[in-house]
């Protein structure tokens, strides 16, 4: 057992390294070619802590694990606005100031309901998995430009993000180690991921689902609070809304694209599903009007959570 741990610990670390090392590496590379630090910073919101979900669910998709990819890319999204969200929001108030945040929230919902929707008869094809692409593609493509007229210090933000550059050999060492690191702790995890059920008592999708999507979120959640306690509310709301699109439509789309049809249980999708969705549209009225998600928001938020979990655990010691 302790050794399933340690690896769990160890790959946990090099993949929140391998998320920083690849943002770095290619926003400094991407600005080279004349990408506005604006965009990559936009783009990288959602990315960053997108990576580590979507490199374990090809890797499982890979290795024949599909249970463990889609429950690991579920569990993700709503440890995401469950834990990180509510916890930064209990911490300090978030202040928002991107409108755009509402079209990405809108993206995200059509994109839960989308998915429901194709895996009702048990099986998202790869067609669909295109079209989940597409509503990506779509929506953040409507953010980008909608964004040109927020305000100056949401384009402060954004660019802030996207970093400064680097020497040109730093970006490419920055994106090797990136992508050497991610692969490692990705696989590591896939690898460790049955022993780690066996030690659990927990089925495939319950481990990715549970233990693999909290350990992988958890550094997320620290960053996502010490940037509440900075104010950067923006940042926080806008990581875990484009990680939660990206995670619905991207990385869902890869894995039915990549397989050539991804199969999804029924428990997923009358329960874990719906709890994703109703995690962002829980964002909608808190949002609205003032955009801030006040510390009893954020209570509500983490007493969400809990339930989930504790509904969660119930099912599997039934």
């Amino acid at each position: 057992m302790d050794n399933v741990w340690l690896t769990l610990l160890l790959s946990v670390v090099f993949l929140t390294s391998a998320a920083e090392f690849l943002v770095r590496g290619s926003a400094g590379l991407a600005q080279r070619l004349g990408i506005s630090r604006f965009v990559m910073g936009m783009l990288l919101l959602s990315l960053a802590t997108a990576l580590p979900e979507l490199s374990i669910a090809l890797q499982a998709m890979r290795s024949g694990q599909e249970p463990l990819a889609l429950g690991t890319v579920v569990g993700n999204n709503i440890v995401n606005f469950g834990l990180t969200m509510g916890v930064a929001a209990m911490v300090a108030t978030l202040v928002t100031h991107w409108r755009a945040l509402n079209g990405l929230l809108l993206g995200l919902v059509v994109g839960s309901i989308a998915v429901i929707a194709m895996g009702w008869d048990g099986n998202i094809s790869r067609v669909e998995g295109i079209i989940l692409l597409a509503i990506f593609i779509a929506f953040m493509g409507w953010a980008v430009l909608a964004s040109r007229s927020e305000s100056a210090d949401v384009h402060r933000e954004m660019e802030v993000l996207a970093g400064r550059h680097n020497a040109l050999w730093l970006d490419v060492v920055f994106v090797a180690l990136g992508a050497v690191m991610l692969y490692f702790g990705s696989l590591w995890i896939v690898l460790k991921a049955p022993a780690l059920g066996v030690e659990l008592g927990l089925g495939p999708h319950v481990v990715g689902l549970l233990p693999i999507a909290i350990a992988v979120t958890l550094p997320e959640a620290i960053m996502a609070i010490a940037a509440a306690r900075r104010g950067h509310g923006d940042l926080v709301v806008g990581h875990v809304i484009g990680s939660s699109l990206l995670n619905t439509t991207v990385v869902i789309g890869l894995l039915a694209m990549s397989s050539g049809g991804l199969m999804i249980p029924r428990g997923f999708l009358t329960f874990e599903l719906p709890m994703a969705a109703i995690g962002a549209c829980l964002m909608f009225p808190m949002l609205r009007g003032d955009m801030r998600i006040t510390r009893a928001e954020g209570t509500i938020l983490v007493i969400t959570f809990i339930v989930w979990l504790a509904i969660e655990l119930l099912m599997v010691t039934q």
